[in-house]
């Protein structure tokens, strides 16, 4: 869903109106993609500044490429619209996310506005606008169920279908630490301590957490490493053997490792929804688990560990069904043999003569009226 709201007059990013002197700076038609819609190789120097200014702020490598990929799109959608991508109007960036929202999901569409927003940002500071024409447009994302970590069966099937210790051990090491697939392929020899057992992660915008490891991914991790240093994770075979693994070769990976096992939805970053869940269910606190996984907020901690919260609220709710309790009371036909939802006995009897009820309680319960019910079941016949 697509919002628009009317701001006040604009200001510079310094926080005033602009003096005549910038306000007189020409605004650049920035050439992002070059002559026939191709990007110019090398890039341009504007798309470099702005690749400076993106990394100043502290965006990971991925995060940067990504928002320079996602601005690409709309210099393209700007050119085919006779729209001058540096002085491009809120109007026209509403109807270009619209168009956006019309074809890929909202959390992409999103992604692109907060690629357009760092660039105007970037404008303003630069003095080629005054304005931010990204400003009152926001697009809610829908509640989306809880997704679903790794079993513990699914995670033993995956590393039996590893083909290689270093396989086996970058799955140890994601479902031990909830490490993002980024942060997984920056570690370096010098981020292990190898007498306190921790692993440095550098996570995003410079970051940096300590992070535990057990002993089955601890020897992993040793046997991986070898005395070698420097990156941790290399590519193991063709050309490229011995340097740094990408991206894209830990996607093949998992997917190979999907094929063989039969998991289904194979991906590194339900391994970091594992971890959070499990860390939970094994009795951690959601604050120590915001540190482990480097969150800014508690609130996308929760998130994260919303599979586990949403199983813990079932399994209160049968725990406490105030329903089965008046099944004394109640000529409900049954599918199975009875039992106590207090005691779990399986010898008919009210909530007023269980005896996992206290005393005090059954008293209670009296003096609100439970005469009657104990009445009723003395003439019903249940003890």
């Amino acid at each position: 869903m697509l919002e628009t709201q009317t701001r006040a007059p604009p200001h510079d990013p310094r926080g005033r109106f602009a003096s005549p002197r910038e306000a007189a700076v020409p605004v650049p038609d920035l050439p992002f993609l070059g002559r026939g819609g191709q990007r110019p190789e090398p890039r341009d120097a504007t798309e470099a500044a702005h690749r400076l200014y993106l990394v100043g702020q502290g965006y990971s490598a991925e995060t940067v490429r990504l928002r320079l990929a996602n601005l690409r799109l709309f210099a393209r959608w700007a050119s085919e619209h006779d729209v001058s991508l540096t002085s491009a109007s809120h109007d026209a960036v509403a109807s270009y996310l619209a168009e956006q929202l019309g074809t890929v999901r909202q959390v992409t569409a999103r992604s692109r506005l907060h690629a357009l927003r760092s660039f105007f940002a970037f404008c303003q500071g630069e003095g080629w606008r005054r304005d931010d024409p990204t400003a009152g447009i926001r697009i809610k994302l829908p509640n989306q169920q809880p997704k679903r970590p790794f079993t513990a069966d699914e995670v033993r099937a995956l590393l039996s279908a590893c083909c290689n210790p270093r396989d086996r051990a970058i799955v140890l090491i994601l479902a031990a630490t909830g490490a993002r697939v980024s942060e997984l392929l920056r570690m370096e020899t010098d981020d292990i301590d190898w007498e306190r057992g921790v692993l440095l992660i550098r996570g995003k915008g410079s970051k940096e957490r300590w992070v535990a490891l057990g002993g089955v991914a601890f020897e992993a991790l040793r046997q991986q490493v070898n005395g070698q240093h420097g990156p941790i994770w290399r590519t193991a075979y063709g050309p490229a053997a011995g340097q740094p693994m990408k991206r894209i070769l830990v996607r093949d990976m998992l997917q190979a490792l999907s094929r063989r096992s039969g998991v289904t939805h194979v991906g590194a970053h339900r391994f970091r929804i594992t971890f959070a869940n499990s860390f939970l269910s094994e009795g951690g606190d959601l604050g120590a688990l915001q540190v482990l996984m480097g969150h800014s907020t508690i609130t996308m901690t929760a998130h994260y560990a919303g599979f586990t919260a949403a199983a813990r609220a079932l399994e209160q709710q049968r725990r406490c069904q105030f329903v089965d309790r008046l099944a004394g009371d109640l000529d409900v036909p049954e599918s199975g043999p009875w039992r106590c939802s207090i005691c779990g006995g399986t010898e008919r009897h009210g909530p007023t003569s269980c005896p996992a009820v206290p005393e005090e309680v059954r008293r209670l319960w009296c003096s609100m009226g439970g005469v009657a019910k104990a009445e009723k079941e003395a003439r019903d016949g249940i003890p």
